[in-house]
């Protein structure tokens, strides 16, 4: 048999997700020296900060207002724009170029 080479080696990742726990990390990630891979998700955020996500969402539950609806619209329609543009951009080029579409 061939001998393994690191490559081949199984590789172990930790996923360490905290929540205002900036004083208890060190000692967390002091305990995952083993591990090949980490992961950290902080969330420095205190239960009083309205994020844009949660001002979404809370508008969405309780008021309902057609500001979300607008601006998810208006996402929709420059997504789809981009698209296009991108698209006729690939076809102008491959006609210059002189290939032809499969």
């Amino acid at each position: 048999m061939a001998e393994r080479n690191a490559l081949d080696k199984p590789r172990l990742s930790a996923l360490v997700v905290a929540h205002n726990e900036e004083a208890q990390l060190a000692d967390c990630l002091a305990t995952l020296q083993f591990a090949d891979e980490l992961v950290v998700v902080l969330f420095l955020a205190s239960t009083e900060q309205h994020t844009v996500p949660r001002r979404m969402w809370s508008g969405i539950r309780e008021l309902i207002s057609p500001t979300i609806t607008a601006a998810a619209t208006l996402l929709i329609i420059l997504s789809i724009m981009l698209m296009t543009v991108m698209e006729l951009l690939r076809r102008r080029g491959e006609r210059l170029r002189g290939i032809t579409p499969s």
